[in-house]
């Protein structure tokens, strides 16, 4: 399945952006639609997390790998959460839940322990790319996303 987020970009694991250090390194970001979404790094799956709670976590469904975030090893980093950027884990994926939105085809991905939000920012002006954090729940555009399915290549 392929994600997007409010501007249409599409969540993709294939790069970094070093305009952005904290992230230039197993950076998740936003890519513009341009790019067709068939690379390996925008093809993602859900996955049960834990079926009692209702919970799913997201996984690279090319190669394997689990969206998370830096520390997520260690649950008592979760005090400093908000803001953290997106990772990827080839072990420790997140579980989320989901809420409905009045946006049609959209839904905003909660973590489940927190409650913060995936959440995509605007690109800078010229930027193919945008940063895709976590953020506190207050239910902005920036945290809508869409999925639609998208056959592998």
């Amino acid at each position: 399945m392929i994600l997007s987020d409010f501007q249409g970009n599409i969540l993709d694991n294939s790069f970094a952006n070093p305009k952005f250090p904290p992230i230039a390194n197993n950076a998740v970001i936003g890519q513009s639609p341009n790019s067709p979404p068939t690379g390996t790094g925008q093809q993602w799956m859900w996955r049960t997390a834990n079926a009692t709670l209702g919970t799913l976590s997201i996984q690279n469904a090319v190669n394997g790998v689990w969206l998370s975030y830096p520390g997520a090893t260690n649950p008592d980093q979760l005090s400093s959460f908000v803001g953290a950027t997106t990772q990827l884990s080839q072990s420790q994926a997140l579980a989320f839940r989901l809420f409905c939105s009045d946006t049609e085809n959209s839904t905003y991905i909660a973590e489940r322990e927190s409650g913060f939000m995936l959440t995509s920012w605007p690109a800078e002006i010229g930027s193919p790319t945008t940063p895709v954090t976590y953020d506190g729940g207050a239910l902005r555009p920036e945290q809508l996303w869409t999925f639609e399915y998208q056959p592998s290549a």
